[in-house]
């Protein structure tokens, strides 16, 4: 509530860019802000063409691997009322 208070109070919420705060406050950083239609033009100009750098790429996959957990269910073996209650296709795969 200070948050909403303080940002209301020394009007720092982003209207023309100039602003410190995106959001009017209380929202836990969510990014549900809304972006103006130039600082939307500044954001696509800034990215277009630009190409990710290889090695970047490669450490965001480790990172998404190192990350990677086990379903809960790998492993676990289906009842009989489980294969049972599945569509044809799939019970007949689960048999074989």
């Amino acid at each position: 509530m200070l948050e909403i208070k303080y940002i209301e109070e020394f009007n720092t919420y982003y209207l023309n860019g100039q602003e410190y705060n995106m959001t009017k406050g209380g929202d836990a950083g969510s990014w549900t802000y809304d972006i103006t239609e130039s600082h939307k033009e500044k954001i696509r100009k800034a990215l277009l063409g630009r190409k990710p750098n290889p090695e970047s790429l490669e450490k965001a996959k480790e990172t998404r691997r190192k990350n990677q957990t086990a379903p809960w269910n790998k492993g676990l073996k289906l009842s009989e009322n489980q294969k049972k209650n599945m569509g044809p296709k799939k019970r007949q795969n689960s048999l074989e």
